[in-house]
């Protein structure tokens, strides 16, 4: 997963940047730069990312 990749998934779930830095337990200041590229995307930073969007997924919203 690159920047690119972050970028579209929260924007492809509708989610703003503090809403998805939230659920990821980060803040948006770390998710901004993930997005402009300051700071890699880690593996366990990009599973956790698959996790809450696969917990979006089946539950149908917001379950943090």
């Amino acid at each position: 997963m690159d920047r690119f990749d972050l970028v579209t998934i929260r924007l492809k779930n509708g989610f703003k940047q503090w809403e998805l830095a939230r659920l990821l337990n980060i803040s948006q200041t770390t998710l901004c730069d993930l997005e402009r590229g300051r700071r890699p995307i880690s593996p366990n930073l990009e599973q956790k990312i698959q996790r809450v969007l696969k917990r979006m997924q089946t539950d149908g919203g917001e379950s943090a």
